[in-house]
């Protein structure tokens, strides 16, 4: 009778222990250990899984984790991780992320490319994105690329590439390929991608050197009032560089009117023959008069 009792309660401890709390997890997805999560074994929802003190009530308006597919992950401290796509809740890592196309540069999933949620009227602040918004209101700045380089008094800066989130300094290399800076919308401008030179780039209907139009205004593509022209100041060596216009800092740079990368200076690729006409530095085209 005594064997019997003992067997009894043995087998009535392994039953307790084998319901007890110890097999929630089996069916849980718990990261903090607080027997809330995602499964039927958990004990309830989980608000945030980045404390085992809080699964629900006034705690959980404290999540910093902006999912737009609520699957967890996406960008902030309470998220399970980074996202790469987060359009898709299967997707968040691995192979199914492929290449996201999404310049954002806020991180609120709104900016430039095919995988972002929409524009961004404001990238540089990740509550506010839809155009007409008053926070988008009070940012005066186009800028196509998302980099804060544009046109407008909110910009960091001028934009010499603005489809380049990487590119916007006047002068540097990924300006010159592909690109050009127009402001007056004729053409003509800064760039390799333009039709020529402008001698005037504040007149749509004037750009070539030499013409009436050109001599009584000023090309002054840095802003410093040097430049070509009769309005300007003086002549300007340097005219990607605002503090640079005559003495020694012209030394190592480029004289280059026509932005093919070739004109006068040590940092010029070479002479250029016709420094009127993007596409003639050398070669037959040189008889023309430049």
């Amino acid at each position: 009778m005594r064997r019997f009792l003992t067997i009894l309660l043995i087998g009535g401890a392994l039953v307790w222990v084998g319901c007890g709390g110890d097999n929630i997890g089996i069916a849980c997805m718990d990261p903090d250990g607080d027997g809330y999560g995602d499964g039927s074994g958990c004990l309830g929802a989980e608000c945030s899984e980045a404390s085992n003190l809080c699964w629900e009530g006034s705690c959980c308006d404290q999540i910093d984790c902006l999912d737009a597919d609520h699957d967890g992950y996406g960008d902030g401290v309470d998220c399970r991780g980074p996202d790469c796509d987060d359009l898709d809740p299967e997707c968040f890592e691995g192979a199914c992320c492929g290449s996201v196309v999404c310049t954002d540069m806020d991180g609120d999933g709104y900016g430039v490319g095919a995988d972002c949620l929409g524009s961004d009227c404001d990238d540089a602040n990740d509550q506010c994105w839809a155009t007409g918004d008053t926070c988008c209101g009070t940012v005066d700045c186009i800028d196509g690329d998302g980099d804060g380089y544009g046109d407008g008094a909110g910009c960091l800066g001028e934009d010499c590439n603005d489809e380049d989130g990487q590119c916007w300094t006047l002068g540097d290399a990924c300006c010159q390929v592909g690109s050009c800076l127009d402001e007056d919308g004729d053409g003509y401008g800064f760039g390799s991608a333009c039709l020529g030179g402008d001698c005037n780039d504040s007149d749509g209907s004037c750009w070539e050197f030499g013409d009436a139009c050109c001599l009584a205004d000023c090309v002054d593509m840095d802003g410093d009032g040097y430049g070509q022209g009769a309005g300007c100041l003086g002549f300007d060596c340097n005219d990607n560089d605002v503090s640079c216009w005559a003495g020694p800092c012209c030394a190592n740079q480029c004289i280059d009117q026509d932005g093919d990368g070739y004109g006068q200076g040590q940092a010029c690729l070479g002479p250029d023959c016709n420094d009127n006409d993007v596409s003639c530095w050398v070669g037959p085209c040189c008889n023309q008069p430049g």
